[in-house]
Order: structure tokens, then C-alpha cells, then sequence
């Protein structure tokens, strides 16, 4: 065990925590309902959820910086990091058809907050093997001209 690592398990929804003065919530997700993601995309719907969060915590003497959760199966990241939305380690499964989340690879979503508070880095980490179709596919390759 290493003493510099410990883990939060909560009873509670969700974390509350801040990174060099940067405010985070973390959830699970599945409470964010509403906002008509068939008709304008599912960034309207965490747009809306972070709206109420944001509401609900200011009430209570809090701002939040950035939204975190999973819950939708898709890596996904807001204007100036309001909000990130965790993609699935396990990628497409009967869940994600169920409710008609859109394919995605397995994924793992990894930020890194600078000591100013600001994202510096926010990425999809990509899990098993990925397939081009080509065989042997070159690292790089530069096009000179069409």
C-alpha cells in the first residue's frame, strides 16, 4: 500500500472536492435527466444538467468549476471544461443500446488540473485493441498533395 494514494467511498450521490482552487462534483450520473437529447443532441441534456447543479450547490454557498460524472457511456466535455462526461471502460453493451447511446470504443476520460486551476489536459484513454482495417498501419504518414 502506498500511503500517498487513498480512495473516497462515499454514501452519499457525490464528491465535492477541489484541485489547486478548481471546484469539482463528481456523480455516477444517472440523475441527470431532462433536456431533450433526440431533438438537440445529447450536449443539450449536460448542458441542462450542469445548469441545475450549478443552481442546487450555489444555493448552498458552493460554485462549481466542472461537472464530472459516467453514467452515459460517452466521453464528452463541455465549454471551457464545465462539465466532463466519462466515456465506458466496458464500450458498447446492451445499456448503452438500450437507451440508443451512440458506439463508442472502451475508454477511461483522464484530465490533469494545472496549478493554476485550469484543465491543462483532458483526453479519452482507449482500452483494448483498435483496428484500422489495414494491415500494418504506418505511425505516420504524410500526404504531398491530392
Amino acid at each position: 500500500q502506498d500511503p500517498d494514494i487513498t480512495f473516497t467511498i462515499l454514501d452519499s450521490h457525490s464528491l465535492l472536492y477541489r484541485v489547486y482552487g478548481r471546484t469539482f462534483l463528481a456523480s455516477h450520473g444517472d440523475e441527470n435527466k431532462g433536456g431533450n437529447s433526440l431533438l438537440h443532441g445529447v450536449a443539450n441534456a449536460f448542458m441542462s444538467a450542469v445548469l441545475r447543479k450549478r443552481k442546487q450547490w450555489t444555493s448552498l454557498g458552493v460554485n462549481i468549476d466542472t461537472a464530472v460524472w459516467g453514467h452515459f457511456h460517452t466521453y464528452s466535455v463541455g465549454q471551457n471544461y464545465n462539465y466532463i462526461s466519462n466515456g465506458c471502460v466496458c464500450g458498447t453493451n446492451e445499456y448503452s443500446q438500450k437507451f440508443n447511446f451512440g458506439h463508442e470504443r472502451p475508454s477511461q476520460t483522464m484530465f490533469l488540473t494545472g496549478t493554476n486551476g485550469d484543465i491543462v489536459w483532458c483526453l479519452p484513454v482507449y482500452a483494448g485493441k483498435h483496428s484500422t482495417g489495414v494491415k500494418n498501419p504506418k505511425w505516420l504518414e504524410v500526404h504531398k498533395g491530392f
